[in-house]
C-alpha cells in the first residue's frame, strides 16, 4: 500500500513537472510574438509625442491596422489579461512585462488606440457560428416551396466605435485587472512589509495600475478625437447641401 501511495505521489510530482515546464514553453513563445509585436510598433512610430503625450502622427498603414484589428491579437490579449491571479502574474514576468509594454505601445498613437475598442470574441466561436446561420439559412431555403429565399443578413463588421461600450473588449477587461490591483495595493499598504512574492506582485500590480491610467487617458482622447471628427464631416456635408428652397420658383 505505501509503495502504491509513492508511486502515486512520483507520477504527481512528475506529472505537475511536466505541465510547469509546457507552460514555461508557451509563456517563451507568447514572451517573444510579444516582443516582436512591440518591436513593429516602436518601429513603425512616426514623429514625436504632442503636448498630450501621445503620437498623432499615423503609426501603421491603415491596410496594417485592420489586419491588426481582425486577427486573433484582441482575443489572445484578452486571455492574458483575464488572469485573475496576481500571483501568477507576478511568477510569470517576463510574459506580463512584454505584454505591457505592447499595451503601451498601442495606447501610444491615436492610430492603435482602437485596438483597446473591438470586440475581443474568439475567432474560432465566431466561424462556427456563421457556419451554423449559413447551414441554417440553406436548410431553409431547401425546405421552402420555391419561393426566393430572402437573402441572409450580412455578419456585422467591426467597427471603430466612439463609446468603447462593449463588455469583452481590452479596455473593459484591462479595467478589472485595474481594479484587482488597485485593491491589492491598497491591503499591501495595510498589511505593512511582505516577502518576496508579496513584493512581486506589488511591483507587477503597480505597473499594471499604470498602464491601465495611461490606457484610460488614451482612449479617453481618442473618443474626443473620433467624435470631433465625425461633427467636422457632418458639418462639411450639410455646408455641401443647397439651401431650402434654392432654385424653387420662377420668376415674379
Amino acid at each position: 500500500m505505501c509503495a502504491c501511495l509513492q508511486g502515486n505521489e512520483r507520477a504527481a510530482v512528475l506529472a505537475c513537472q511536466q505541465a510547469k515546464q509546457r507552460q514555461v514553453a508557451v509563456d517563451g513563445a507568447a514572451a517573444r510574438l510579444l516582443a516582436r509585436l512591440a518591436g513593429v510598433l516602436r518601429d513603425g512610430s512616426a514623429g514625436g509625442a504632442g503636448t498630450d503625450g501621445i503620437r498623432h502622427a499615423p503609426r501603421m498603414p491603415p491596410v496594417d491596422m485592420a489586419v491588426l484589428l481582425a486577427s486573433e491579437l484582441p482575443f489572445l490579449l484578452r486571455q492574458l489579461l483575464q488572469n485573475d491571479s496576481l500571483q501568477d502574474i507576478a511568477d510569470r514576468q517576463d510574459l506580463y512585462r512584454e505584454l505591457m509594454l505592447v499595451l503601451r505601445l498601442l495606447g501610444s498613437s491615436m492610430d492603435t488606440v482602437e485596438a483597446f475598442c473591438v470586440p475581443t470574441d474568439d475567432p474560432q466561436e465566431a466561424a462556427k457560428e456563421a457556419a451554423a446561420a449559413a447551414a441554417a439559412a440553406h436548410a431553409a431555403s431547401r425546405a421552402g416551396d420555391g419561393a426566393q429565399p430572402a437573402a441572409a443578413p450580412a455578419a456585422a463588421q467591426p467597427a471603430p466605435s466612439a463609446a468603447c461600450g462593449q463588455n469583452n473588449n481590452l479596455l473593459a477587461i484591462l479595467q478589472r485587472l485595474g481594479t484587482q490591483c488597485a485593491i491589492y495595493k491598497r491591503s499591501a499598504q495595510e498589511l505593512g512589509q511582505g516577502d518576496a512574492e508579496d513584493v512581486g506582485a506589488l511591483s507587477i500590480a503597480l505597473e499594471i495600475g499604470s498602464v491601465y491610467d495611461d490606457v484610460v487617458d488614451a482612449v479617453a482622447l481618442w473618443r474626443q478625437t473620433v467624435a470631433a471628427g465625425d461633427a467636422a464631416t457632418m458639418s462639411a456635408w450639410l455646408g455641401a447641401q443647397p439651401a431650402a428652397g434654392a432654385g424653387v420658383g420662377g420668376e415674379g
